[in-house]
């Protein structure tokens, strides 16, 4: 194998294997949605590693966005509750 065959190997993309996401509303959801990540993972279903590492990354941001939205709310709710 000569250099521009080795190149052309490695710049050749990899096929694209869609994930089902779901709705990820809740903590719950997100939860289910990792594991399943993970699972396909370390069974090598296909994908690069680091992918996979960066799906669950983003579904813990996720699930830290929900969480300060959700007591956000609840402050809200306590401070207007409050000055009634």
């Amino acid at each position: 194998m000569n250099k521009k065959t080795s190149k052309k190997a490695i710049e050749k993309p990899l096929p694209i294997k869609r994930i089902r996401v779901g709705k990820l509303a809740t903590a719950q959801e997100i939860a289910k949605f990792q594991a399943r990540i993970i699972k396909k993972a370390v069974k090598g279903d296909g994908g690069v590693i680091n992918d996979w590492y960066k799906l669950v990354m983003m579904a813990s941001m996720l699930a830290k966005t929900l969480e300060v939205s959700d007591l956000e709310k609840r402050i809200e709710i306590l401070e207007t509750n409050g000055k009634g």
